[in-house]
């Protein structure tokens, strides 16, 4: 399940897997491949909360994040609302997700 979903109330499945805080961000190459295999720094999200947090991280230079407030959650959730209300499914772009 979508842990950005989970806390916002919604359920959805997960498709992806985020690392929260950017592999590049290490200083060292043990320090990026620390960041790209501990378990803590991993979440769990559909395709739209992983879009959506990346985007998030490009606006403000984030080397790090793991949520979307409740007003950038939002804002996603009226984009998928009107793209479920015209297309009546949403197709993840993933054939093993089921929506």
């Amino acid at each position: 399940m979508c842990e950005c979903c989970l806390k916002h109330g919604n359920v959805s499945p997960a498709c992806e897997v985020h690392h929260k805080r950017r592999i590049l961000s290490g200083k060292t190459e043990e320090d990026r491949y620390e960041l790209l295999t501990d378990e803590d720094n991993l979440i769990s999200l559909c395709y739209r909360c992983h879009d959506a947090i990346h985007n998030k991280m490009h606006k403000y230079n984030m080397d790090y994040c793991d949520e979307l407030t409740d007003k950038e959650y939002e804002e996603t959730y009226k984009y998928i609302k009107r793209v479920w209300m015209y297309n009546k499914t949403i197709h993840c772009m993933y054939p093993f997700c089921m929506h």
